[in-house]
């Protein structure tokens, strides 16, 4: 009864601490509830993994997870927002313009500054990354490397059959992706080239 008795307290304290830590912070956010009618208490928003992130601006930010989340940021408020697929979603990236791309298993959306809408299905994306609307790399499974000029997405030769999860680039023609198995590959603005990375180790992210 005493361990039961401690037990309580300290969970109390923690919600009461919780508590002041948001009011003196000011963080808001934004309720979920599904079309029957059940709702996350805690955590808020929501309470599925999330796995990437990416904004134009602090007023302007969008990250991703499981289930096709998407929340979007304004500054103040995170919210959520729809996506059609519930499959998981692996990355994001929010172009200069405005407008947004998200990925993961078998999709590829693009946010069009009003709502989500589906752009390629089939391919197991892992990373995004960009220039602009219309020079955009999206990196996946077994390789694979994608690049969508504005109309429509191609496939690039990336001399690595390693998944790739992470990509970031200086500019459209100096860009690094990184994977499975120590997998380094370099784009120069006309091929991608393996480098040695020293390590067989998953890379997952690079900068």
């Amino acid at each position: 009864k005493i361990s039961l008795r401690i037990l309580g307290l300290m969970l109390a304290l923690c919600l009461l601490l919780a508590g002041a830590l948001a009011a003196n912070t000011g963080v808001s956010v934004a309720k979920v509830v599904s079309p029957d009618g059940w709702a996350w208490q805690n955590p808020l928003p929501q309470g599925n993994h999330l796995w990437a992130i990416s904004g134009r601006s602090s007023t302007d930010v969008f990250a991703v997870g499981s289930a096709g989340t998407i929340l979007h940021y304004d500054g103040q408020t995170w919210t959520p927002m729809v996506s059609a697929p519930s499959t998981h979603l692996y990355a994001v990236w929010a172009s200069p313009s405005g407008d947004a791309f998200a990925a993961g298993n078998g999709v590829i959306l693009h946010y069009d500054g009003r709502q989500w809408s589906t752009m390629r299905s089939g391919d197991v994306i892992r990373g995004l990354w960009g220039t602009s609307s219309s020079d955009v790399f999206a990196t996946g499974d077994d390789g694979l490397i994608l690049h969508y000029d504005g109309r429509a997405w191609s496939e690039m030769p990336s001399g690595t059959a390693s998944a790739i999860r992470g990509i970031w680039g200086a500019s459209s023609s100096d860009i690094f992706s990184v994977g499975d198995n120590g997998a380094i590959v370099h784009y120069d603005g006309a091929a991608w080239t393996p480098m040695s990375s020293g390590t067989t180790e998953v890379l997952h992210g690079v900068w």
